[in-house]
């Protein structure tokens, strides 16, 4: 999928006392270009649509720093997207991670850079009731 474009930041300043949120999205154009590049090898692969809840982990082989979760942000919007996956709420997708990874390059051979990204179906885990009990213990409420 090639390298990512993030998403634009965001940080939540003070201004004259209040707290203000301020965007920067500083790539958009090429966010843009990246986000249909990937859903046109979406669609190339032939991948399948979920309808059940999904884990989706990513994947950065070769990149040399970058935020994984904004990266993997952005993975979620393209499947959205590309209708792969519904949505991406916490009804849709149980669980998301990025890691990085290197490979080494072959001799006379361009370094390859790209996104691995495995989807599972997976079920909305219950609480075990120990857990759910020492939760409810600091006053949260849960579903």
């Amino acid at each position: 999928m090639g390298k990512a474009r993030p998403r634009g930041s965001s940080r939540v300043t003070r201004k004259n006392g209040r707290n203000i949120a301020v965007t920067k999205f500083h790539t958009c154009s090429k966010y843009r270009q990246w986000t249909n590049d990937v859903i046109r090898q979406i669609a190339k692969q032939n991948t399948p649509k979920f309808t059940k809840p999904v884990s989706i982990c990513c994947n950065f082989v070769n990149f040399k720093s970058s935020d994984t979760d904004n990266i993997t942000g952005a993975i979620l919007d393209a499947l959205v997207k590309s209708k792969v996956i519904g949505n991406d709420s916490a009804s849709y997708v149980v669980k998301s991670a990025g890691e990085f990874s290197k490979l080494r390059k072959i001799r006379n051979s361009p370094k390859q850079i790209g996104i691995l990204v495995e989807i599972e179906e997976r079920e909305i885990k219950e609480l075990e009731p120990e857990l759910a009990n020492f939760i409810r213990g600091f006053g949260v409420s849960i579903g």
